[in-house]
């Protein structure tokens, strides 16, 4: 057999032309929907013969022509589109991978939203498209095009890299100019196109220390500015400053702890993780990576008596740290073993421009156990033994809202009319209307899924509850690794 007829990237390549004609200085923006793999044209990334496979992590770690390639007609034309604040957007919906993991860097220039379903009626992709085009107060889309953003900081701020949200690709944001007035440095850049849920990270290298010794002032003032027009063509101009105490040159890392935000790290480093994942870095170099950083962290914060792992006591302020880390190794953000490229690039696009609450959601998600005549929930570990029969579980990973119903409650349901059916569909219908109310302004839109403990789509819950390695095991290592 042979695979649908599609040249995605050629026709992206056309309608990224006429816009650049049609609107060359005004709001625009692109949404390619695919329905399966380009197999012609620039930017295919498989044959037409159906009996040809796409290709995989491993295809793609060894080197892939087709898929470099394609990759870098996707960032030429995502380079073209940013240079005049077009945005694109990407919706597939396809059993087939269709591309996504190539056109990572047009998504990422251009500030486009990424979005994935098994068919165009999945009332979750429905769900996020109404949310990515919901309207403004004023009627027009509430999106911002042509987006500029600038840095104003000291000039012992000596260049800043870009990990997620506001356009460009990781490292040097795009467009980046850099300029000095005074005793501030500036940097700018070009921001693609911003959506209600942008959210940009950056992180700041200070300028080594010369030899002269300077007086330095006692606090750092930042400033970030961010100028965008709106579909309507209005322009908007929003500055945020900041003042923050300087440090002396000679500090007890300790002495950071009281200012710590400790769910701030945790954001910054999955963006980071992801920045190194899209430099080339394989899962297995990931993973030390973030181990050996890990590592070092906890020698320097905290307190413990060398060669006794038992005696390593965390800090309050970084507590959590070391948990986010075990979730992170076996998040969907790292972990490639199961997943497709695209699905791997899915979760790595959405982890960099997600907000500080939702990227901990993504990596770390929540459960919530619920009986009947409880009249409550209790928060649960992502532990197997959580899940009990007469218990009706809430799982919530940010993309998913599992309601899964324990087997006695499911067998107890299935005696229509009795008391014991009707308290359980009570119940359930509470829960899953407050599953509803988690999910109602999330961009993108969760997929729901009810199911029964031991049933095939229980698999969705069991995949997050049982690790290959218990956090304890994971933590009892750790603790070795900071006395040795």
């Amino acid at each position: 057999g042979k695979r649908g007829g599609r040249c995605t990237g050629s026709a992206l390549a056309a309608a990224t032309s006429l816009l650049a004609c049609s609107h060359p200085d005004s709001a625009a923006r692109t949404v390619v929907f695919c329905g399966g793999p380009s197999v012609g044209g620039a930017g295919a990334i498989v044959d037409s013969d159906a009996g040809s496979t796409v290709r995989s992590h491993k295809e793609l770690e060894a080197g892939s022509a087709r898929a470099t390639a394609a990759a870098e007609h996707y960032d030429a034309l995502g380079r073209a589109a940013a240079a005049r604040g077009h945005g694109v957007d990407v919706v597939a919906a396809s059993l087939e991978e269709v591309g996504l993991y190539e056109m990572k860097s047009l998504l990422g220039r251009t500030g486009g939203a990424a979005l994935q379903g098994e068919s165009f009626e999945d009332s979750h992709l429905l769900d996020s498209l109404r949310r990515l085009y919901a309207r403004a107060p004023d009627g027009s889309v509430g999106m911002g095009f042509g987006a500029q953003f600038e840095l104003t900081a000291g000039r012992d701020c000596e260049a800043i890299e870009h990990i997620g949200g506001g356009g460009g690709a990781a490292g040097e944001p795009e467009g980046l100019s850099v300029r000095e007035c005074g005793g501030a440095r500036s940097f700018a850049w070009d921001g693609g196109s911003l959506s209600p849920h942008t959210c940009v990270g950056l992180t700041l290298t200070p300028a080594k220390k010369g030899g002269g010794a300077s007086v330095m002032p006692q606090h750092q003032l930042l400033q970030l500015s961010a100028r965008y027009s709106t579909a309507g063509g209005r322009r908007v101009r929003r500055v945020t400053t900041l003042r923050l105490p300087r440090l002396t040159q000679s500090y007890d890392a300790k002495s950071l702890l009281p200012a710590l935000d400790q769910q701030a790290v945790a954001a910054l480093l999955v963006r980071q993780a992801v920045a190194k994942a899209n430099s080339g870095a394989s899962a297995p170099e990931m993973l030390r990576w973030i181990d050996r950083l890990l590592i070092k962290t906890m020698k320097t914060l905290c307190a413990y008596s060398k060669g006794d792992p038992g005696s390593v006591a965390l800090p309050p302020a970084a507590g959590i740290v070391p948990g986010f880390v075990f979730h992170l190794r076996r998040s969907p953000v790292l972990r490639t073993s199961g997943a497709s490229p695209d699905r791997t690039t899915f979760f790595r696009l959405l982890a960099s421009t997600l907000d500080t609450f939702s990227s901990l959601l993504l990596v770390q998600p929540t459960l919530r156990g619920f009986r009947v005549g409880s009249g409550g929930s209790a928060p649960l570990p992502l532990e197997p033994t959580s899940v009990t029969p007469d218990r009706l579980l809430l799982l919530d990973s940010f993309t998913q809202l599992v309601v899964c119903k324990g087997g006695a409650l499911a067998l107890a349901a299935r005696s229509p009319g009795s008391p014991p059916a009707e308290e359980v569909q009570q119940l359930t219908d509470a829960v899953a209307a407050e599953a509803a109310a988690l999910g109602a302004a999330r961009f993108p839109a969760p997929l729901l899924i009810e199911c029964e403990q031991g049933s095939s789509k229980a698999r969705y819950l069991a995949q997050k509850v049982n690790p290959d390695v218990p956090l304890s095991a994971f933590l009892q290592g750790l603790y070795r690794a900071i006395v040795e």
